[in-house]
């Protein structure tokens, strides 16, 4: 047996003095070395005694507590603890003096209890130079910018178990911090909802007045935010009725809708998959509220399309309650034009949603609010006229790939104060048209597709000039709600119209007068008109020549009077095939005499 001593003197690693922040917790690891050891014991190390330790010279006195965890005061304090020899059980003491800083002390202030949903205001107080960290549990935060980060506000969940809201006040000069938080208190909101407009989109409908009734009393009043939501934060169990009421524009509704009635109307089930929920679309169909879709349903939307009339039986929107299925809800009722409202029976709190749709639009077309955009109108020819003197102009369908059209909705704009529209004429049965205000509104649908692949002239506008127009102008913008579809009332993008631009001239008959002979359009594809002014009476020849010079018909010749005269010309009908020709007119007047050749392009 060999007895070994180790004559080592014991040491310890002890700190020098430092700053340290009030009420901070720290957590510092101080060792021994040396000494005589007992090779049976966990370590070879001196154990570091983390109880019964002394802080002297506080300015609040003395105190104990562990070292892993001391919770320094404020002033200056000395720190003392000892290391424990295991083979002699000596002591070794060490000491070191903290400076303690004060450390901030954020008090937040705000509403404890609180609706699921709602916004709320926290704050602290200010210290200048402060920075503040804000975090809710069960909540959103948005911090305001410093130096006002001292506030916040609180989006609330709907629910939450164990809500609160923290904030961490943070001194920058001497680094020291401290952490208050707030436990608050989550009520369900009792009530709330989205109403959004039945297309694509989902198109919220913010501004919608939602009200809570009890018979004819109103118990709460609200309105839709930006994203159509509204909610009430208490309500008592009960029987009540919750009624809408929006101040929005009609919209949507047009002939493509029309033909969807229409089709629907027959089949025993609708073919079209956006027909959902049926209950919904059908009422929204259903504009007469005769209780079951008809022909009728799709002509008065077709009228109200043209503004031949200004309101539907049925009112002017429909709500929905949504299930959440699209099949399984219930429809409100409709009080006025703009106001429905449905029962409700409140046991525990809901989340009711809304559709709304405008009476007519099925397709679920409307994007509300809604502006209107004004097109260009194609124009491949020159149509030269007179003023005060009516002439005709045709409207054609173009660059359809699809000849077959099932329905059609067109809005042309037009200036009234250069051009008068006297009439419209078409030979397509049921199309229907409103002149006024400067606009032409046609609408038509049909079971039978309209075929497009030999004639292109939907209708025939019959104007008069009312000012002299010296170049060429297109006198029509196309609305950017004028829509084609097919027969299965798919919108058709590749359709525009063309319409002729107009050159007009003011010409009188008399001693001013003069001879003159237009035609247009130029080039023509199915009717030529051919203007002219006798300044006095005489003979008149009308004809044709082809390019070599060879005389194909007369169309005028006999004695007529002075005036201003209008005639048509259709190429086809004299079996022209595609080519240039000449319109020749001879006058022998009383005393004086005329000769005049147009070129002009026939195009079949």
């Amino acid at each position: 047996t060999v007895t070994v001593v180790d004559d080592i003197i014991p040491t310890v690693s002890c700190p020098g003095n430092q700053d340290r922040c009030a009420d901070e917790t720290v957590s510092d690891t101080y060792t021994a070395t040396g000494g005589e050891f007992d090779y049976t014991a966990a370590d070879d190390n001196c154990t570091v005694v983390s109880v019964d330790y002394v802080l002297t010279g506080a300015t609040n006195g003395t105190g104990s507590g562990t070292l892993d965890g001391i919770a320094f005061n404020s002033g200056v304090t000395t720190v003392t603890w000892t290391a424990v020899d295991q083979s002699t059980n000596s002591s070794i003491p060490c000491s070191f003096t903290v400076n303690v800083v004060p450390s901030p002390d954020p008090n937040i202030i705000g509403n404890t209890v609180v609706v699921g949903g709602s916004t709320e205001v926290y704050q602290t107080t200010y210290v200048p130079g402060n920075v503040y960290a804000w975090s809710a549990i069960g909540g959103t935060v948005i911090v305001n910018p410093s130096p006002n980060d001292y506030i916040c506000e609180v989006i609330w969940d709907a629910y939450h178990p164990s809500p609160k809201v923290i904030v961490t006040e943070t001194n920058t000069t001497t680094g020291c911090q401290f952490t208050d938080e707030l436990d608050v208190t989550i009520n369900p909101i009792q009530l709330q909802g989205t109403v959004k407009y039945h297309n694509n989109s989902h198109t919220p409908m913010n501004n919608v007045t939602v009200r809570l009734k009890d018979g004819a009393s109103v118990i709460a009043t609200t309105t839709t935010d930006p994203t159509g939501y509204f909610s009430f934060a208490s309500v008592a169990a009960g029987n009540y009725s919750i009624e809408v009421e929006t101040v929005k524009a009609w919209g949507g509704g047009n002939s493509t809708d029309a033909l969807a009635i229409q089709r629907t109307a027959i089949a025993p089930v609708s073919p079209f998959p956006w027909w959902i929920p049926d209950l919904f679309i059908d009422n929204v169909g259903d504009v007469n509220e005769s209780g079951n879709l008809s022909s009728l349903d799709a002509l008065l939307v077709k009228q109200r399309t043209v503004h031949l009339i200004s309101s539907f039986p049925a009112g002017e929107w429909a709500f929905w309650k949504d299930d959440g299925d699209n099949i399984n809800g219930v429809n409100f009722i409709n009080t006025s034009p703009y106001v429905a409202y449905m029962p409700y029976t409140h046991s525990s709190p809901v989340t009711l949603d809304i559709r709304a749709m405008c009476y007519g639009d099925v397709n679920g077309s409307y994007l509300p609010p809604s502006t209107k955009s004004m097109l260009a109108v194609e124009g491949e020819g020159i149509m030269e006229v007179f003023g005060n003197k009516e002439f005709t102009l045709p409207v054609q369908i173009m660059g359809t790939s699809d000849p077959e059209i099932g329905a059609m909705s067109v809005f042309l704009n037009y200036d009234d104060l250069k051009v008068r529209v006297k009439a419209l004429n078409s030979e397509i049965p049921g199309l229907i048209h409103n002149i006024e205000n400067g606009w032409i509104n046609v609408a038509w649908s049909d079971l039978q597709p309209l075929n497009l692949s030999s004639n292109r002239t939907i209708f025939t506008l019959v104007l008069e000039a009312l000012t002299p127009i010296t170049d060429a102008e297109q006198l029509f913008m196309l609305s950017g709600e004028t829509q084609f579809a097919d027969m299965n009332c798919n919108v058709l993008h590749d359709v525009f119209l063309n319409i002729d631009r107009v050159k007009a001239e003011l010409k009188v008959s008399g001693p001013d007068a003069e001879y003159s002979l237009n035609c247009y359009p130029n080039p023509v594809k199915e009717m030529l008109n051919i203007a002219y002014t006798l300044p006095e009476s005489g003979n008149v020849r009308i004809s044709v020549v082809n390019s070599l010079g060879v005389h194909v018909n007369d169309l005028v010749n006999e004695a007529q009077e002075a005036g201003q005269y209008l005639m048509q010309f259709d190429p086809g009908h004299l079996g022209l095939g595609t080519g240039v020709y000449y319109c020749r007119m001879m006058v022998d007047g009383e005393s004086s005499s005329f000769n005049e050749i147009v070129r002009f392009i026939y195009k079949q």
